[in-house]
């Protein structure tokens, strides 16, 4: 029987993954700490300490050592910082575009593309492709788009728990900005 080759960029995110991996085991002497570090940065627990594990799940905790769309939206400010600099008109315009959505598709992919992570990804794209073509995107609907479109991809992700509390908690989080912290943020604006 043949071993069947992985994808291209299934082998090239390995490989990224495995120097970031070997990189972070280097600089970090310390294997628990190490293995804390790979876990918080791209979602590799192979190397967690599993009493570290443990005790994160006797707590409730576990949830901070898990990849989510908070890390996605810091990548996603870092490449809008980064790419400041190019013009906002033109074809520089949409070169920031691909480095954006690349680079937070590539992480992603590299953090295992859990339902959250993907929810993410999903809503940052629609965001970043509404900030391109110069509209001002509906929150509700990008978070109902977002699950549309990871439902077509995988139907079952609807009976998944995850799916459904990271998407309720998004929600929440939606809801409770609205009606509670707009005042604070933006003052001048009357609702």
């Amino acid at each position: 029987m043949q071993k069947t080759k992985p994808a291209p960029l299934l082998h090239w995110l390995e490989r990224v993954r495995n120097t970031i991996v070997q990189t972070l085991q280097r600089y970090i002497t310390d294997p628990k700490s190490a293995g804390l570090a790979e876990a918080l940065l791209i979602g590799y627990k192979n190397d967690l300490d599993k009493e570290l594990l443990q005790s994160y799940s006797d707590t409730g905790v576990v949830h901070i050592i898990a990849i989510s769309g908070l890390h996605l939206g810091i990548i996603y400010w870092i490449l809008r910082w980064l790419t400041r600099a190019l013009p906002q008109k033109g074809a520089a315009r949409w070169w920031r575009f691909v480095i954006i959505l690349s680079g937070m598709w590539i992480f992603s992919l590299l953090a295992g593309a859990q339902p959250s992570v993907l929810r993410s990804a999903v809503m940052f794209s629609f965001i970043l492709v509404a900030e391109s073509i110069r509209r001002r995107g509906n929150i509700y609907n990008t978070l109902c788009c977002s699950a549309f479109f990871l439902l077509l991809f995988n139907p079952f992700w609807l009976w998944d728990l995850g799916f459904q509390l990271s998407y309720l908690a998004v929600l929440s989080l939606i809801l409770f900005y609205a009606t509670h912290l707009q005042k604070y943020i933006y003052p001048f604006q009357m609702a």
